[in-house]
């Protein structure tokens, strides 16, 4: 190791972060933030407003501020999924799910002396070469490190991080050997990451498109048909973690798991009319919606430390991956195909593991940050509110307002 790399290291784990000279006030001063009063509607209009992205109580300019974010970084981590989504299929799929495969199958296949799959694997690296010109050319990084970027304007970002004030999350500080230590030693550390690895466990299977190729489907079909699901695991993920803002992740999950015990049986028993089975190759693609509502809340439970936050959801990632190479050949091993007796014995029992480690976990964050409430004159204390992320999730507390006492009851 070079002495440069030494000296970094060394400043890293010695010395706190420095603080760049950002602007804190807004260079345009008819700037208005003020969210506007937001009335208490009906469950159903609760439900609504899950695909109502730019609430009409945000004032003008968050509203264009999120919007512009949906863009820097929504899409770009939407966009970065879909290509490891192709990428993986690839590579554990001799036929991938997709209409994009289907017509590289079809098309190209013997063009310039390639058979179909190649191609397949040469559209998929094109596409990720054009997300990631997209990343760097808008993805803006955290909001303490810049004064603007991209489509984010100077005043974007000093929003962004008065948000980030306004809603208590510690941004990065020093990486000395105590704080290291104690993320070592945190439930958080070890249990986060685990929910993660069962969860991915029981979302990856390729026994739909072998099933289908059992049953003499077509090439074409054994693509296309697999679509419905990834287009119920798009829907889920997009849905999912709204309704748990809104109705809450007991619900929400409970209902998630309720179905998935029920898909995973009816392909356990195997021996069902085709209908059914293809209802149960469908239904699994609702496991996925917990994929971003499970990661959202891992990164609010350990917003009280940004570097353990970075670690955990970074192990997370990394272990599922470093897990799923492994363990879904030996799961899902062809020949057992198609019925995978054994491969959906072992999914039934991920599904019961993560549910336990999902309570779990549950009650541990609502124990350590049940006091964890923190008002101020300009903060909201209605309880519908699902957007004040000040509020840790599934706690309660008193606290004193204008001197009088005050219970707060939040939503899991």
């Amino acid at each position: 190791m070079s002495s440069k790399l030494i000296k970094v290291k060394k400043y890293i784990l010695e010395n706190d972060i420095p603080e760049l000279d950002l602007p804190t006030e807004y260079s345009d001063s008819s700037i208005d933030t003020t969210r506007s009063e937001k009335k208490i509607k009906s469950s159903w209009y609760r439900f609504l407003e899950v695909f109502n992205w730019y609430p009409a109580h945000y004032s003008k300019f968050e509203r264009y501020h999120i919007f512009k974010l949906d863009i820097a970084v929504t899409l770009f981590c939407g966009l970065s999924f879909f290509t490891k989504y192709l990428d993986q299929m690839n590579l554990t799929n001799a036929y991938v799910a997709g209409y994009i495969q289907t017509g590289a199958y079809h098309s190209l296949n013997g063009r310039n002396g390639l058979t179909g799959w190649r191609w397949q694997f040469i559209i998929d690296g094109l596409i990720t070469a054009v997300v990631v010109i997209y990343g760097i050319t808008l993805f803006p990084g955290s909001p303490n490190f810049v004064k603007k970027f991209g489509i984010l304007t100077q005043d974007d970002l000093v929003f962004a991080r008065k948000r980030l004030k306004e809603n208590h999350i510690k941004q990065s500080k020093s990486w000395d050997k105590s704080t290291i230590k104690k993320i070592i030693w945190s439930w958080e550390f070890i249990l986060l990451p685990f929910l993660w690895i069962l969860h991915h466990q029981v979302g990856y299977s390729p026994a739909f498109s072998v099933w289908l190729k059992a049953e003499k489907y077509s090439v074409s079909q054994r693509n296309n048909l697999p679509t419905a699901t990834s287009a119920i695991s798009c829907i889920s993920m997009l849905v999912t973690p709204a309704l748990c803002d809104i109705y809450g992740k007991w619900l929400v999950s409970g209902v998630i798991f309720i179905l998935t015990y029920f898909y995973v049986i009816v392909l356990l028993v195997w021996d069902v009319s085709k209908n059914l089975k293809f209802t149960a190759f469908y239904l699994s693609g609702l496991w996925s919606g917990l994929a971003p509502a499970f990661y959202a809340w891992a990164a609010i439970i350990c917003k009280d430390s940004a570097e353990k936050k970075v670690i955990i959801l970074a192990l997370m990632n990394s272990y599922s991956s470093a897990t799923l190479a492994w363990t879904v050949p030996i799961q899902w091993n062809t020949k057992y195909s198609p019925k995978f007796t054994i491969g959906w014995s072992i999914t039934i029992g991920y599904v019961a593991i993560t549910q336990l480690l999902f309570i779990v976990i549950w009650f541990l964050a609502r124990k350590e940050h049940k006091s964890d409430l923190t008002f101020d004159d300009k903060s909201s204390i209605s309880s519908t509110d699902s957007d004040s992320n000040s509020i840790r999730e599934g706690s309660h507390t008193d606290f004193e307002k204008n001197g009088n006492l005050v219970t707060v009851k939040v939503l899991d």
